[in-house]
Order: structure tokens, then C-alpha cells, then sequence
């Protein structure tokens, strides 16, 4: 029997990338074209675009990636400007949920903070909310126990009456 080799981290990394990309190509073609056309100097992104206030930028990789002040940091490039991830796709879908699972079904602002170090996602917190609502061990953690409702009392047991007038024996 042929032994397959592992992926390596190379090339899980790529895939990401690869799926990234194509993520972005879906959900902010418009904002991509507009950034590669433009001059590196004056970017240019509509005004009602989800992008406009990330300013975005498309690195070598040809990835969307958040603009930012710290480019003089010591962070890897992820870190620093981390890739933008549409809240309706797939993707996005699949890293939440991993997420969720590697921090032990943590809550929404622990998932977050996890994703942001890597990704930024339009509308976050509600995508991370919605994947957390249909977490089936989640919601059976969430769920509240029944309490059992007792009963009406008998008869006799509510009226006053002499003693003896009724009784039970027990056998067992």
C-alpha cells in the first residue's frame, strides 16, 4: 500500500491563499479592478463600498488586504495587514467554524479576536453570532432544563375531614 505524504505547512498556506482569492473575486470584484487600475498613490474605492473606510489595498499576491498604520512593525505580514473575507461566503463560513472548534466552542468575542489576528471580515461579529447559533452542541449546552410540574392533590388530601375517614396502604 502506497504511503501518502502529509501536506506540508507551504502548501496549506497556498491553499488558503488560493481560496482567499477566490473568495475576494466573488463578493469585491469592482473594489479589486478599481485598485489595481488606480495609482499606487491616489486608491480609489466607491463611497458606498464596505471596503472604504479598511483602505484596502491588493498585495503581490493579488490578495484584498487591510491598510494600516503598522507597516514598521515587527508582526508578520498576515498580522499586520490581514486579508478581508466577505461576510456571505463560504470561506468565511469555514473559518469561523474552525475557529470555533480549535478554541473549544468559545463565544463570540474570544472567536473574533482569534480571526481578526488573520482575517478581517465585513460585518463580523453578526457572521460569527449566526455560526455560533447553528453550533449544535452549543445550543444543547444553551438549553434550559424542564421543570417538572406537579400535580393536583386529591380530593381528601385538600379537605378537611376526620381522621381515618380516608386512608391508603401501601404494600410494597
Amino acid at each position: 500500500m502506497d504511503h501518502l505524504n502529509p501536506l506540508t505547512p507551504e502548501e496549506l498556506d497556498h491553499s488558503l491563499k488560493v481560496w482567499v482569492k477566490i473568495a475576494q473575486a466573488k463578493h469585491f470584484q469592482v473594489e479589486i479592478d478599481s485598485l489595481t487600475k488606480s495609482t499606487l498613490d491616489d486608491p480609489t474605492i466607491a463611497a458606498k463600498s464596505p471596503l472604504k473606510t479598511l483602505s484596502p489595498f491588493v498585495d503581490s499576491h493579488g490578495i484584498l488586504r487591510v491598510g494600516g498604520r503598522l507597516r514598521n512593525s515587527q508582526l508578520t505580514n498576515d498580522r499586520k495587514t490581514p486579508s478581508i473575507l466577505p461576510r456571505h461566503s463560504t470561506l468565511t463560513k469555514l473559518v469561523i467554524q474552525s475557529a470555533h472548534i480549535e478554541n473549544l466552542h468559545a463565544g463570540p468575542q474570544l472567536i473574533l479576536a482569534v480571526i481578526n489576528q488573520q482575517f478581517v471580515i465585513i460585518r463580523a461579529r453578526d457572521a460569527v453570532r449566526h455560526q455560533i447559533n447553528k453550533c449544535v452542541t452549543c445550543a444543547l449546552h444553551r438549553s434550559k432544563i424542564q421543570q417538572q410540574l406537579m400535580g393536583d392533590l386529591p380530593h381528601s388530601r385538600v379537605n378537611p375531614g376526620f381522621p381515618f375517614e380516608t386512608c391508603g396502604v401501601d404494600y410494597a
